[in-house]
């Protein structure tokens, strides 16, 4: 829907505490596919603490939940238990 195109993936573990070898890593894979941006998740973006890796410009995307069924269902089990 932006209008990018992916040019090379890197995806590290949920909770993952990123090391100057996973940004240089990253870097070289950016370098080599001749990427123009580089994205993460908003959440990654905190712990990365950095506009840019390699001169690649770094963007976030942030993830929503949508339900598409069951909805009602949950916020009933949830107010049962005062959550």
């Amino acid at each position: 829907g932006a209008g990018c195109q992916v040019a090379g993936w890197r995806e590290f573990p949920d909770h993952h505490g990123y090391s100057e070898h996973d940004f240089a890593e990253v870097a070289d894979l950016a370098d080599r596919v001749k990427a123009e941006m580089l994205v993460c998740t908003q959440k990654d973006l905190v712990k990365v603490e950095r506009e840019q890796l390699s001169g690649h410009a770094l963007w976030a995307l942030a993830i929503e939940m949508q339900f598409l069924a069951g909805e009602r269902a949950l916020e009933q089990a949830l107010e049962r238990t005062g959550s």
